[in-house]
């Protein structure tokens, strides 16, 4: 996942609103995790696109935008009654009661970790949970240790469960992310997705041939993502949810077309569930704003709502998230940790990612910058800043944090 800048948010907020593109968009033109973005009332299907229009129009609105109805039409300003465990329960029974083959995407990590353990206490049999890793880091000496440590931790944690429940665990199949020549084509013609998620990531999903195939439909089939924590911004003077491009990836290229895919946590049969761990999330984020004496501005509830927040864990544990071991729900192995720094200098020297990281920064020198206002580009990393959904309002800012200034 990549960490939200906040460096330019003042930018990206502007005077006009989006024209509800909504009701004459087909936002289904991937199929899957339907994302896309708004530049006053046009629309686009990757953040290139739409930071190129923008920076040619800036009095216009930029959005990012997830085609669900309980971003459009629901309220967010009353928190739902029930406890989160009751919102997940019914997500589980909704998979167990829509479908007959459920995979779920896993990695033991917070978020597949927290939906295998709601299944678990329901006691649901014949889950298949797929670790998926990238062809060309399987033989890296860090992703072998990875690997090597989810295997133990599933068999320390979860070994009767796999006999009571009948449940699969399928670690480290292989996936392909194409030749270099399949990349530059991307790169060319890079109409759908995100920069740094879809192109930029060495193990992005959307960078897959779809030659070799992980999951293959059978009746009523599909593949559970975790899918995703929120993100709370104070816009206004109140505690808003809101989406970051950065966090949804493109369709996703290695699985069978057939196969429905569904995010465990935003998902239009229990929207109360993202809504319920919004509303916690927030509610702890003003107790940290008052205990540090923090200012209650835009850019500082964007630091703290971040993976890269020093106060992560505390707000994920609230929240009810927990991986599968205390390596995997720290810092360490998430985006810009060390662990994550360590596979990313050994992901560069395999000769096919290194030319296709060449690729991208010479299309960020040769085509980025010159058509890109600069202001949206991470000039240090070659690469592109997220783009941020309208806030949606949950309730005020304790009116103590403005008090103290």
């Amino acid at each position: 996942m990549q960490q939200p800048v906040v460096d330019v948010v003042k930018v990206l907020q502007s005077k006009i609103n989006v024209k509800h593109a909504e009701s004459f968009i087909d936002t289904r033109k991937s199929r899957q995790y339907p994302v896309y973005y708004t530049v006053g009332d046009r629309v686009h299907y990757s953040d290139v696109k739409a930071y190129q229009d923008f920076s040619k129009n800036l009095n216009d609105e930029i959005l990012f935008h997830f085609d669900s109805p309980m971003f459009r039409e629901s309220k967010w300003d009353v928190e739902p009654p029930h406890s989160i465990e009751y919102y997940r329960q019914q997500v589980c029974e909704y998979i167990e009661d829509t479908y007959h083959s459920i995979t779920v995407g896993y990695s033991g990590g917070t978020d597949s970790e927290t939906v295998l353990n709601a299944f678990k206490r329901r006691g649901t049999k014949n889950i298949h949970f797929l670790h998926a890793i990238l062809e060309s880091n399987r033989n890296l000496p860090t992703k072998q240790l990875e690997i090597e440590h989810i295997r133990q931790s599933i068999k320390l944690k979860h070994n009767h469960t796999v006999q009571d429940l009948n449940w699969k665990f399928t670690v480290a199949e292989s996936w392909d992310s194409g030749t270099l020549s399949d990349h530059e084509k991307k790169l060319e013609d890079f109409n759908v997705g995100s920069f740094e998620t879809d192109i930029k990531a060495a193990a992005a999903w959307g960078r897959n041939t779809g030659n070799e195939v992980l999951t293959r439909a059978k009746h009523r089939s599909v593949l559970l993502m975790g899918k995703e924590k929120p993100e709370i911004v104070i816009d206004n003077g109140w505690w808003c949810f809101h989406l970051m491009s950065t966090y949804f990836e493109s369709p996703l290229a290695c699985t069978d077309p057939l196969v429905e895919i569904v995010c465990f946590f935003t998902n239009d049969q229990v929207p109360e569930l993202q809504k319920k761990l919004a509303w916690e999330k927030a509610k702890e984020m003003e107790k940290i704003f008052l205990e540090y004496g923090l200012p209650p501005t835009r850019e500082e509830s964007m630091k703290v709502s971040g993976p890269g927040s020093k106060h992560y864990i505390r707000l994920i544990e609230k929240m009810g998230y927990r991986a599968i071991s205390d390596f995997l729900h720290g810092g360490s192995s998430k985006f810009g940790g060390d662990h994550w720094k360590k596979l990313q200098n050994e992901t560069n020297t395999s000769t096919k990612e290194r030319l296709k990281n060449l690729a991208n920064a010479a299309y960020f020198d040769e085509v980025l910058v010159d058509t890109i206002d600069n202001r949206f580009l991470k000039m240090d990393t070659k690469g592109v800043h997220g783009i941020c959904s309208k806030p949606i309002p949950m309730f005020p800012v304790d009116k103590k944090l403005y008090q103290s200034k």
